[in-house]
C-alpha cells in the first residue's frame, strides 16, 4: 500500500500539489490522469523521492520514505521506475542496460565495476525474451526504436524484482500501435509477475482499456477516484474541462 497523507509541494510560487491524500494499492494497474501540470508526475516522483515534498507524508508498504540516503537506496530496492524517455544509456548493449537493474542491490565495489554474477545474466536473458528482445541482446541501445527501447526499460525494472512498477507516461512519444504493445505487455506483468503498477497517462482511452483503478488529478488535486468499471468516459474526460480548483489547505 502507498499511503500518501496531506501532501504539498511547489517549485518556488508554483503549487503543484495541495493538501493531498489519497492510499494506492499496489495491486493491479492504477492509473492517474489529468490534464498537463495537474501533478500526476510531481505526486509520482515524490513517491520515490525524486522530489522531496513541503510537508505531509508518504508511506510504501509501511515504511515512510527515508531522508537519508543509505535507508533511500534500500527503500528503492521494492519500487522500479519506469520514465517517457526510457533513461537508457545508448552506447551499452541491451543486456547491460538491463543488467543496470541489478545495481541497486550490490556493494559499492561490484557496481563500481558492474560484476553480475552467471544467474544474473540468465535472468536478464530471461525477461528480455519476455519482452520480446532476446535476439537484440547485444544490441547498442541506441540501435533500437523508441518502443523497443522501452521494452528494455520494462525488462530493466522487473530485473530488479520490485514489488510495484512506478511508469511516468511510458507510451507519451510512442505512436499507437507501439503504445497497445506497452500496455499490453504492462497488463500482463500485472497478472503474471504480480506487480503493481502505478502509471500516468494522458490518453483517456488507454486508462478506460487497462486501469483496476483511476485516479484523476486537476491543479494538483484528487477529483477522480475510483475502480474503472464504476467510472464513464465523460467523468473522465470532464477532468480535462475544469479551469479551477478552489485551493484551501486547511480543508
Amino acid at each position: 500500500m502507498i499511503e500518501v497523507k496531506n501532501i504539498s509541494k511547489s517549485f518556488g510560487d508554483l503549487k503543484v500539489l495541495t493538501n493531498l491524500s489519497c492510499d494506492i494499492s499496489v495491486t493491479g494497474m492504477t492509473v492517474m490522469v489529468g490534464p498537463s501540470g495537474a501533478g500526476k508526475s510531481t505526486l509520482m516522483r515524490c513517491i520515490n523521492k525524486l522530489e522531496t515534498i513541503d510537508k505531509g507524508s508518504i508511506k510504501v508498504f509501511g515504511i515512510e520514505v527515508p531522508k537519508k540516503r543509505n535507508d533511500l537506496i534500500k527503500f528503492r530496492k521494492d519500487i522500479a521506475m519506469i520514465f517517457q524517455q526510457f533513461n537508457l544509456i545508448n552506447q551499452m548493449t541491451v543486456l547491460e542496460n538491463v543488467l543496470i537493474g541489478r545495481l541497486n542491490g550490490k556493494g559499492f565495489f561490484p557496481s563500481l565495476f558492474k560484476k553480475f554474477t552467471k544467474v544474473e545474466i540468465k535472468m536478464a536473458e530471461m525477461y528480455l525474451d519476455k519482452v520480446g528482445l532476446y535476439d537484440k541482446r547485444f544490441n547498442k541501445a541506441s540501435e533500437l526504436s523508441g518502443g523497443q527501447q522501452q521494452r528494455v526499460a520494462i525488462a530493466r525494472a522487473l530485473i530488479q524484482k520490485p514489488k510495484i512498477i512506478l511508469a511516468d507516461e511510458p507510451i507519451a512519444s510512442l505512436d499507437p500501435k507501439t503504445s497497445t504493445q506497452i500496455m499490453d505487455l504492462l497488463s500482463s506483468i500485472v497478472n503474471e509477475e504480480d506487480i503493481g503498477v502505478l502509471i500516468t497517462l494522458h490518453q483517456i482511452d488507454y486508462a478506460k482499456k487497462y486501469a483496476d483503478r483511476i485516479i484523476g488529478l486537476n491543479h494538483g488535486k484528487i477529483i477522480l477516484d475510483a475502480n474503472n468499471s464504476g467510472i464513464t468516459l465523460n467523468e473522465v474526460l470532464n477532468l480535462y474541462e475544469m479551469e479551477d480548483v478552489n485551493f484551501n489547505d486547511n480543508e
